[in-house]
């Protein structure tokens, strides 16, 4: 009796499985919005998942993060070949609106108003 382990249609059935695994693993589509904006004063920043792979803060990621870690830097079959970074402009989201700030003409600090310790400068 032959096996049916190896037969094309199970292969077939395999392969596709596979690939459709790799396309729910791989889809980028829900980890980053259409589009990005950093929060403004009061909220504290989240992760940003996927941005490194789909090109959120800059266009050519790969090479800064190459070039901060040092990778390729001692390459003597070819000289080092200069690099420009490409940043992108991500512009800020506004939650609430933020009060002016008073600071009082002239700021005068007084001293003696807080006790000495260890952690003060003199």
């Amino acid at each position: 009796m032959s096996s049916l382990k190896n037969s094309p249609g199970q292969y077939c059935l395999k392969q596709n499985e596979m690939k459709k695994q790799n396309e729910y693993l791989l889809n980028n589509k829900g980890q980053t919005p259409a589009e990005s904006k950093m929060p403004d004063l009061g909220i504290n920043v989240g992760n940003m998942r996927g941005g490194f792979y789909t090109n959120v803060l800059s266009e050519n990621a790969s090479d800064i993060e190459s070039s901060l870690f040092g990778i390729k830097q001692r390459d003597l079959t070819k000289k080092p070949e200069k690099k420009s970074f490409i940043l992108k402009k991500i512009g800020t989201q506004e939650f609430f609106k933020t009060p002016r700030v008073f600071v009082p003409e002239p700021l005068v600090i007084q001293r003696n108003q807080r006790p000495i310790g260890p952690f003060s400068g003199r």
